[in-house]
């Protein structure tokens, strides 16, 4: 028996386990998590001491990919932040995009390299503390892509599959 698991191009699941990664210290912050709200990510924490929600996802070593987003901070006096960490190595950043606060539906990508790490942590915040009361300031991040590689393709949701394969006879060394 061989159990596998099947993704299309894009690896990050905007329906996958996005979880309090670094905890809230920002008075009134604890209260508002991010929440999905028709596929987009309605991020209501803000971060004056690096709070962070995220999603760790299992990558290739010394790997290129591309990361992009779709940014809409109509309702947010702050910036939205997305931000890539080596997660086997005590989050140190690897990179991350800032969006401008007068973004309504701007798309964002950029490339990066992992080094010796297997899983990234893509984190989602944003920097400052709001004018407005928290839970009407928020930015929303859309069409979230992880993608192997240099170049930008059009977005496509998340795809996975589990199969599990039954075999005849054990798999031999070399097979």
């Amino acid at each position: 028996k061989v159990d596998m698991r099947s993704v299309g191009k894009n690896l990050f699941d905007i329906n996958g386990n996005i979880t309090e990664v670094l905890p809230s210290t920002d008075e009134g912050a604890e209260t508002y998590y991010n929440t999905l709200v028709d596929n987009k990510l309605k991020i209501n924490r803000y971060s004056e001491l690096h709070t962070l929600m995220g999603q760790a996802i299992k990558v290739k070593p010394n790997t290129q990919y591309t990361i992009s987003c779709t940014f809409d901070n109509s309702n947010s006096s702050i910036p939205g932040v997305l931000a890539i960490y080596d997660y086997n190595t005590n989050l140190h950043r690897i990179t991350g995009i800032y969006s401008d606060l007068n973004d309504v539906s701007t798309r964002y990508s950029i490339n990066f390299t992992t080094n010796d790490c297997t899983d990234i942590l893509i984190g989602f915040t944003r920097y400052g503390k709001p004018q407005n009361a928290i839970e009407n300031d928020y930015s929303l991040i859309y069409d979230i892509q992880l993608e192997e590689g240099t170049a930008e393709s059009e977005y496509e949701p998340y795809f996975g599959t589990n199969k599990t394969i039954y075999l005849n006879s054990p798999l031999l060394k070399g097979d």
